[in-house]
């Protein structure tokens, strides 16, 4: 188990098997299942075996309490990350935005990264709101990208280059 990086509150670990049910459970979780793409047993085994693909363990630093996960992947030749998907609970203490400031710090500075980029739902007010105030730009919509039980639904492109991180926080 790999320790990639650590914040004031938390440590954050690769995943190992034994933590699948776990992400599973707080994918489907009713607060968070129509904002993040629920992945298989065996998708998240597969996620833990790739090269390029961190599917990370969020943990309390004082307990080692498993608060929640992120997926990203990790493309080399373009030098850009995907943060595909995070769950945490509890919710509404920071541990978000703490991670995700770290996960930026992570990808820039440790893995060298010159883009960060994710995709949320126009319907994500708070993970939009999360990522502007981390100065994360609106690149884009991909209108009606994706149909559930709701219909059609518009993801929006946020980014970060490795010059406007370097800016804005360090």
């Amino acid at each position: 188990m790999k320790l990639h990086f650590v914040t004031p509150r938390l440590v954050v670990y690769d995943a190992v098997e034994e933590e699948i049910p776990k992400i599973i459970e707080m994918e489907e979780a009713i607060e968070n299942r129509n904002f993040v793409f629920q992945g298989s047993y065996e998708d998240h085994l597969s996620e833990t075996r790739s090269d390029n693909t961190l599917l990370l363990s969020i943990k309390k630093k004082n307990s080692g309490e498993m608060i929640g996960f992120c997926l990203s992947v990790i493309d080399n030749k373009n030098k850009s990350f995907e943060f595909r998907r995070i769950v945490i609970n509890p919710k509404g203490l920071g541990y978000g935005k703490e991670f995700i400031l770290g996960l930026l710090k992570y990808s820039f500075i440790d893995l060298n990264m010159n883009r960060f980029w994710l995709d949320v739902f126009e319907d994500n007010t708070v993970g939009i709101s999360l990522y502007t105030s981390l100065g994360l730009v609106h690149e884009g919509t991909l209108r009606q990208s994706y149909k559930d039980e709701k219909g059609y639904r518009n993801q929006l492109i946020f980014s970060m280059l490795r010059d406007e991180f370097f800016a804005k926080h360090m």
